[in-house]
């Protein structure tokens, strides 16, 4: 199922840079990848005899990965705009992830079942999917420097 999971997962990775840059408001990109990742968690928890279906809509979930490292060059006019909000992002980003599994074991260790882990994916898929509403928004991170950071930026 792993293997199933990753190969699927694996394939809209391949063109979703390409739509993301090509639509104007990408939050339904967001919002459908979200919701193929709590189908696939609620599929487990409630009917979990089929679970080549939930394993394949967590899959297609997977690439909220790739919609989120895209949104990083949309959303910044310059290389250095770039690589700070990359910085910022990824480091905080990976920081999180590292601590799911971590956090989903602790669950599992806590309870005994993985019903509990399963709802906290389902929650931080919907903090993902409003967190969506506020990237996808107009603008560029350099449109919000203070004169500060528009000097460090300009000399990059």
């Amino acid at each position: 199922m792993l293997s199933i999971l990753t190969a699927v997962g694996f394939i809209p990775a391949l063109f979703i840079p390409y739509m993301v840059t090509r639509i104007e408001h990408p939050y339904f990109l967001i919002l459908t990848f979200a919701i193929f990742t709590t189908a696939g968690c609620l599929g487990l928890l409630f009917l979990p005899e089929a679970v080549l279906v939930w394993v394949i809509l967590l899959g297609l979930g997977m690439a909220q990965i790739p919609i989120c490292l895209t949104l990083i060059n949309t959303r910044s006019r310059t290389p250095a705009g770039a690589s700070a909000l990359s910085g910022f992002v990824q480091g905080v980003g990976f920081l999180v992830g590292a601590l799911g599994p971590l956090a989903i074991g602790a669950t599992y260790n806590l309870t005994g079942t993985w019903i509990t882990s399963l709802w906290l994916l389902v929650g931080t898929t919907v903090i993902s999917a409003l967190a969506g509403l506020v990237v996808v928004k107009p603008g560029f991170l350099e449109d919000h420097l203070g004169p500060k950071e528009e000097k460090i930026f300009s000399q990059s």
